[in-house]
């Protein structure tokens, strides 16, 4: 956040990302991953990869929320509140959309950096946009 922006947007599926002040290294590497992982996310939950358009996220952080936690053993870590829009367009035009906010757990000095990404919440925001409909989206 040194960059001052605070808010990112992704196409997920193009990997385009900006600012590109937020997409340094860890970040760029993980979204790399998140890009390929997503077709075998969406075939999973019965719903043809093809079948998706558009896929953009939107993740704005709350910076005037952060709260530092006491170290342990010479290791800090700090949480701050950020939310997650995540638009999906299917092949009708149809746009589905979910919304979450969640806390990033990171180090202030760029050792350990935390992922608010974990698999449990990329499934959850699959549900929510998509639903679970065997082949096709939710309509």
């Amino acid at each position: 956040m040194a960059s001052g922006h605070t808010a990112m947007t992704v196409d997920l599926l193009s990997g385009a990302a900006a600012p590109t002040e937020l997409v340094e290294s860890p970040v760029d590497e993980s979204l790399a991953a998140r890009r390929r992982w997503l077709p075998r996310l969406l075939a999973s939950e019965g719903i043809d990869p093809a079948l998706v358009r558009e896929a953009r996220m939107r993740i704005v952080f709350d910076t005037g929320h952060c709260v530092a936690h006491a170290p342990v053993d010479g290791y800090a870590v700090s949480e701050m509140p950020f939310d997650c829009w995540v638009t999906l367009v299917d092949d009708r035009g149809t746009t589905h959309e979910a919304h979450f906010r969640r806390q990033w757990s990171f180090s202030p000095s760029g050792d350990g950096l935390g992922s608010p990404s974990r698999l449990s919440v990329w499934r959850r925001i699959l549900t929510a946009v998509l639903g679970r409909r065997s082949g096709r989206a939710a309509r």
